[in-house]
């Protein structure tokens, strides 16, 4: 969790708020993924200045992103 204090609903509203204001859908991350999510996100602000740290949680986001994208465009393409 990127917070002392626990609070994943923050962390997860700025990250989505952030995509929205790229009019980007929110990054869907299951909860068995959990575990991935909170590892790839702990290494990335540990070291913010070494994109080696960041690269892995930024495409571990991005696939979830695009499945996003994926799941609404086969909604759209529904016959």
């Amino acid at each position: 969790q990127p917070f002392l204090d626990g609070n994943k609903r923050t962390a997860r509203l700025l990250q989505d708020g952030l995509l929205f204001d790229y009019l980007i859908p929110p990054a869907i991350i299951p909860t068995g993924e959990r575990d991935i999510y909170v590892t790839l996100l702990s290494r990335a602000l540990l070291n913010p200045a070494n994109i080696l740290d960041q690269r892995p949680f930024c495409d571990y986001i991005g696939g979830k992103v695009n499945a996003a994208l994926d799941e609404i465009i086969q909604d759209i393409y529904v016959v």
